[in-house]
């Protein structure tokens, strides 16, 4: 009778045991987890990109330390290497987190008139000539630098095409005889009214999209 008792009493140690490994496993998965969900929060990313592009325009590209983005943003330097493995990683991951919403604000309907199209794209570049000035700064300013590496001055320019083909396409649409090169012709146009813009606070940006308005036959606002 005692031998069974000792090896019930035994047996139930073991199982109060492996009871309380299993509790431990899950509290540390479950922590594990919240860390994770922490970690892939998708405003995460988001304040980390906004926070460095921030102090990129502020502070210069060379003189902004990865150390200075996280205190910034209230991240740890480990978190922000989950997301980019450096600091030029991270610089590209502004230039394409900007394309991707301005690829998004370019997409149209296709059944819509062609001119409404167009007007569309021309007051999308004024917004971010007027709204975001401090990214087409930057934005410019990086692709004079010979420091800047091969894969970022592609992904400006990949920027730039992305406009380009846009513009070729509702020209084409409208029947021009040289839909690519008044595409590049309008690019270039604009790059010059940007630049204009960036160097004078004073630039007459309304007057000048009403003039372009008015050379294509954009339609009125409503």
């Amino acid at each position: 009778m005692l031998k069974n008792a000792s090896f019930l009493n035994i047996i139930g140690c073991h199982v109060a045991a492996v009871n309380t490994l299993y509790y431990i496993w899950l509290t540390i998965k479950s922590v594990d987890m919240q860390e994770k969900e922490t970690i892939t929060k998708p405003d995460t990313k988001e304040l980390i990109v906004t926070t460095a592009f921030r102090l990129f325009s502020q502070e210069g590209y060379r003189d902004t330390s990865v150390a200075r983005i996280a205190r910034e943003a209230g991240l740890s330097k480990g978190l922000m290497y989950h997301y980019f493995a450096s600091k030029e990683d991270l610089l590209k991951g502004i230039f394409a987190h900007y394309q991707s919403e301005t690829v998004y604000k370019m997409d149209w309907d296709s059944k819509a008139p062609p001119l409404d199209n167009l007007k569309k794209l021309v007051d999308l570049s004024f917004y971010y000539l007027q709204s975001q000035s401090e990214l087409r700064r930057f934005s410019l300013l990086l692709s004079l630098q010979n420091s800047v590496s091969a894969d970022l001055k592609k992904m400006i320019a990949t920027g730039k095409k992305q406009w380009e083909a846009a513009f070729e396409e509702i020209f084409n649409y409208l029947g021009y005889h040289q839909p690519h090169s008044e595409a590049l012709y309008l690019s270039a146009l604009l790059d010059g009214i940007a630049i204009r813009h960036l160097a004078s606070s004073h630039y007459p940006l309304s007057e000048i999209k009403q003039l372009i308005a008015r050379n294509y036959g954009l339609p009125s606002s409503n």
